[in-house]
Formats: C-alpha cells, structure tokens, sequence
C-alpha cells in the first residue's frame, strides 16, 4: 500500500502545478475479508420458485456461479436448471 500511495502522489504532481509537502493525518480502516462460497444445489423457497424469474442450477460441484454465467450465455427453453453435456461444453469455450 505505501508503494501505491506513493506512486500516486508522484503521479498527481506530475499531473499539474501541485507540490505535495506532508501527510496531515492518515486513517486506514482494515475487515477481515470473508468471502461467501459456492456449494451444491439448494432448492429455492417455494415463493421464489413459483415466479419462475431465477434458474437454480442443479449442480453436483462448487461451481455454481460458473453453470449460472454460462446457462445466461446459453439460454434453453426446456430444462434450463440443468447442467448438461452441451452446457458443459459451452463452459470449456468460455475458459
């Protein structure tokens, strides 16, 4: 993070007629970051499934965002929650 700061500054002075002389005061926030993970199929709420308006991809992996992204890409009219032999291969193309 210094390096970057520092870069930054000697880029914004560069960049016109300022000089920078001093830090007045520096507060820096840090969070544990914990990123939420993708898992196998969980059926919708019934609520939600009745809408018909969001494609909950039967998957046996952790790759639940990938089927998602690439069923969008690849849209089908019967079955669309399925990972099948076509959509896996319209994923190989993407990577």
């Amino acid at each position: 993070m210094k390096d970057d700061i520092i870069n930054r500054i000697s880029n914004f002075q560069r960049q016109g007629v300022w000089v920078f002389r001093s830090v007045v005061k520096l507060v820096l926030h840090t969070a544990e970051y914990a990123p939420i993970k993708g898992n196998s199929y969980i059926p919708l709420p019934t609520s939600l499934a009745k809408k018909r308006a969001i494609i909950n991809m039967k998957n046996e992996d952790d790759q639940c965002f990938k089927w998602c992204i690439t069923r969008a890409l690849n849209p089908q009219k019967q079955n669309p929650e399925t990972v099948d032999k076509k959509l896996r291969e319209k994923s190989k193309e993407l990577d």
